[in-house]
């Protein structure tokens, strides 16, 4: 009897799960998000107008495997780098070095400032972006019309 009671509630849950849009409820799992590739890495859009209902702000997780390129871009919203795992080099218009990107640190881009990333070789590079206001679902950030050499 407790193993069919258990057994309904899975069920009853799962059929609001299926039925609730993600932009009625706070909080969006990893897989749950928005797919957005136009970087030429995978990113995937978690809070999001469209995922969560917010407004002035987004959050989206890149995950690139080694040798994996964001291609130089700019947008005009302000931007921040959370580097979860992995390593890295970025580009950032303005700073004479490359930046390296390594667990732990954290980057800020400016509106319109043109940046891209490598990831090093030896595994996967995790970015927690954080971006205000949230990109608008099909607009894709300009592109730097400068050949790409290095980071």
């Amino acid at each position: 009897m407790v193993m069919n009671v258990t057994n309904m509630i899975a069920s009853a849950l799962m059929s609001v799960k299926s039925t609730e849009s993600s932009a009625d409820r706070p909080f969006v799992d990893v897989g749950e998000g928005r797919p957005f590739t136009a970087l030429g890495s995978h990113v995937e859009r978690l809070v999001h107008p469209l995922t969560t209902g917010s407004q002035a702000l987004g959050v989206s997780l890149c995950v690139m495997q080694p040798g994996d390129r964001v291609h130089r871009h700019h947008h005009p919203y302000e931007e921040a780098y959370f580097v979860v795992s992995g390593h890295g080099t970025m580009y950032l218009e303005g700073e004479s070095e490359p930046i390296m990107l390594l667990p732990g640190r954290a980057v800020y881009i400016a509106v319109d400032r043109v940046h891209g990333q490598v990831a090093d070789q030896g595994g996967e590079l995790h970015i927690l972006c954080s971006l205000s206001p949230p990109p608008i679902e099909g607009q894709s950030p300009l592109f730097n019309d400068e050949p790409e050499v290095g980071p």
